[in-house]
């Protein structure tokens, strides 16, 4: 699979003209593609940012997938309209999952901060009494 946007783009609008997803007027196929182009380009300068986020901490580029993965669930976070306060309680949440499976906690908590505008929570507000619940 191609990282470039554009050529993405082209393959879909192929696949859309050769009816992969049924026969579609021309202004669907239109609309289709723009949306996807956009999705496209925004995935990529994502990309790009957490890639330069991960070689400035010398991460290996083996490991790069897995805080891809730890972005895309992010975006998926952001995309949601919750309040801050819920925002960073479920950051924290994703950052304590994946530093677990062996990530790089500073360095995931460096993504969210710079890319996606989530500062950390502070330490009272992920705190929970014996109980399990949220203080």
């Amino acid at each position: 699979m191609s990282n470039d946007p554009i050529r993405q783009a082209e393959n879909y609008e192929v696949s859309l003209r050769l009816g992969v997803n049924g026969q579609l007027s021309e202004d669907q196929i239109r609309t289709r593609v723009l949306s996807f182009s956009r999705a496209a380009a925004e995935q990529a300068g994502l990309v790009s940012a957490v890639r330069q986020i991960l070689c400035s901490a010398g991460i290996v580029p083996m490991m790069f997938a897995y805080y891809y993965s730890f972005s895309r669930e992010l975006a998926k976070l952001t995309r949601r309209e919750t309040s801050t306060e819920l925002q960073q309680i479920e950051m924290m949440s994703l950052v304590t999952k994946w530093s677990m499976r062996g990530l790089d906690r500073p360095v995931l908590l460096a993504i969210a901060a710079d890319i996606y505008n989530i500062p950390a929570a502070a330490p009272d507000a992920t705190r929970q009494d014996e109980s399990g619940r949220h203080e």
